[in-house]
C-alpha cells in the first residue's frame, strides 16, 4: 500500500494516526493499478458522491477553529485582562475504498466559535467568553475535533486560551483564568502566558491567555492542526493600555495573525489551489489593543480552523473589544481511478 503515501509530511501524519487505538485505518484497498486522480473540496456542508470509477480516497478534513473572549471592563487604576484566544480546530486523514464508502456519504463542516461579545457600562464586568469550533466529519469514517474557546478577560487576574483540538477529541474550552485543554498531539490553551507547546500531526494549537498585569501573549502554532489565537491586551493598574499579541502560525504555510495598536489582524488563510492536500491550515487570529475608552475586537482565525484572538480590555463607561471568530473547517477528498 505504498501508494497511499504522498511525501514524508504525509507519512509522518500517518504515523502518529497509528498511535491512537479509537481509530482504524486505511482500509484494505483494492490492489488495482491507480492510474489518475480528481480533486473534490467541501467548505460547507453537503453530500459526496464518488465519480464513477473510484478506487479509493484520500480524505483530508479540519475542524472548525475556537473563538476569543472578549476584554474585561475594569475601573480605573485597577488592572484586567484581554480575552483569551480560541484554539486552533484539529485535523484528521484517512484512505477509504469505494466500498467502505458507498453510493454516497454526508460531510459535515464545522463552523467557526462565534467570538464573545464586548461588554460596556458603568461596572466592572469580565468579558464574555468565546464559542468552540464545530467538528468536522466524512460520514461516521472520519472526525476531526474543534478547537476550545477562549475565556473572556478577567478582573485583576489572567484570563486562559482554548485548547487545540485533534484528530480524537474536542479541544477544552477555557474557564476563567484556567486554559482549555488538548491531548498531547495538540496545545493546551495558555493562562497568562505564550504557549509552550507546538500542535503536532494533527492537533490543532492553543490560544493564548492574557496575563494579570494586562500584557498579551501569542497563540500557540501548530505543524499539521490549526494554529491557536493571540490574546487581547489588558490594563495595568497604572492605568497603562498596550497592542494585543500576534495569532499563532501555521508552520506548514508560515503565515499567522498580526496585531497592532488597534484590532487583531485576521488570520492568514493558505492558498488551497496548488499545495500538497495535507497542508490546508489557518493561522491564529490576532489579539486586539486594550484603551481605557473603546477597545479593540480579536481577529477572525484563518480558514481553516484558526483560533480566533481575545478582545482587549476597557474601563467602565467604555467598551471592551469583541473576540474574534474562529475559521470554519475544510475537507478535501483526492479520489484514485
Amino acid at each position: 500500500m505504498k501508494h497511499l503515501f504522498r511525501g514524508p509530511l504525509l507519512s509522518l501524519f500517518y504515523v502518529a494516526q497509528l498511535s491512537a487505538p479509537a481509530l482504524a485505518f486505511p482500509p484494505q484497498i483494492p490492489p488495482q493499478v491507480v492510474r489518475h486522480t480528481n480533486v473534490v473540496t467541501f467548505t460547507s456542508s453537503g453530500v459526496y458522491t464518488p465519480t464513477p470509477g473510484m478506487v479509493y480516497d484520500d480524505v483530508y478534513a479540519v475542524a472548525g477553529g475556537g473563538s476569543g473572549g472578549s476584554g474585561a471592563l475594569q475601573a480605573a487604576s485597577v488592572a484586567c485582562s484581554g480575552g483569551g484566544g480560541g484554539g486552533g480546530g484539529g485535523s484528521a486523514y484517512g484512505a477509504f475504498s469505494a466500498a467502505a464508502i458507498g453510493a454516497s456519504i454526508s460531510v459535515t463542516i464545522g463552523a467557526g466559535g462565534a467570538g464573545g461579545t464586548s461588554v460596556s457600562g458603568a461596572s466592572a464586568v469580565v468579558g464574555n467568553n468565546g464559542a468552540a469550533g464545530g467538528n468536522t466529519s466524512f460520514g461516521s469514517l472520519l472526525t476531526a475535533f474543534g478547537g476550545g474557546a477562549g475565556a473572556g478577560g478577567q478582573l485583576a487576574a489572567a484570563s486562559g486560551g482554548g485548547g487545540g483540538g485533534t484528530p480524537w477529541l474536542q479541544g477544552g474550552n477555557a474557564s476563567g483564568s484556567t486554559g482549555g485543554t488538548s491531548l498531547s498531539i495538540g496545545s493546551a490553551g495558555s493562562s497568562g502566558a505564550a504557549v509552550a507547546t507546538v500542535g503536532l500531526a494533527g492537533g490543532g494549537s492553543g490560544g493564548a491567555g492574557s496575563s494579570a498585569a494586562g500584557a498579551a501573549f501569542t497563540g500557540g502554532s501548530s505543524l499539521f492542526g490549526a494554529a491557536g489565537g493571540g490574546s487581547g491586551a489588558g490594563i495595568t493598574a497604572g492605568n497603562a493600555v498596550s497592542n494585543g499579541a500576534t495569532g499563532g502560525a501555521s508552520i506548514a504555510t508560515g503565515t499567522q495573525g498580526t496585531a497592532g495598536a488597534g484590532a487583531g489582524g485576521v488570520g492568514t488563510s493558505p492558498a488551497l489551489s496548488g499545495r500538497q492536500f495535507n497542508l490546508f491550515t489557518g493561522a491564529g487570529g490576532g489579539g486586539g489593543a486594550s484603551a481605557l475608552v473603546t477597545a479593540f475586537a480579536g481577529g477572525a482565525g484563518g480558514t481553516p480552523g484558526g483560533g480566533g484572538g481575545g478582545g482587549g480590555c476597557a474601563q467602565v463607561n467604555g467598551a471592551s473589544g469583541a473576540g474574534g471568530a474562529g475559521g470554519a473547517g475544510y475537507v478535501i477528498i483526492v479520489e484514485h481511478f
